[in-house]
Formats: C-alpha cells, structure tokens, sequence
C-alpha cells in the first residue's frame, strides 16, 4: 500500500529526460523578454520591470536553455555510441 521514494522520484524526473513544447515556450519567451529592443518591450510596457523580475527572468531562461542543451547533447552521445558498439 506504501509507495516507494524511489518510484516515486523516478515519476518526478521522468519528464526531464525529454525536451516538452513547455520547456521550449519557456526559454523562448524569457529569451525574447531579455533580448528584444527597448522600443519592442516599451510597446508592451515590460520595459520597466522590477530588477527582481529581471533576475527571475533570466534564471529560468538559463535553466531552461541549459536543460535543453544538456538533453540534446546526451542525446547525440547515446546516437553516437549505439552506432559505435554496434
């Protein structure tokens, strides 16, 4: 009747081994926020966020950018040694 800790981290971090369109919606939309023009931002009045937001903002993107990075190099690896060993 318990649950496992281990099944149950496995089910939490199942969803990190693939790349999902959130994750990819994230890193776009904190990367436009961070490098769109002035001008672009001010038409949306987002060119005076708080320095707490900016902060916030540019995590996320780096997380993210980082997660997808790390996925696709994995990925090209595990291509890479398959075809190698076999």
């Amino acid at each position: 009747m318990g649950v496992s800790l281990d099944s149950l981290a496995e089910k939490l971090f199942d969803n990190f081994k693939k790349i999902t369109p959130a994750l990819v919606a994230s890193a776009i939309l904190t990367g436009l926020l961070l490098f769109l023009p002035k001008s672009i931002l001010g038409r949306m009045n987002l060119d005076v966020l708080p320095e707490f937001w900016n902060r916030i903002i540019g995590i996320v993107f780096l997380l993210s950018v980082t997660l997808i990075m790390t996925m696709i190099v994995f990925s090209v690896i595990n291509m890479i040694t398959e075809r190698v060993c076999v």
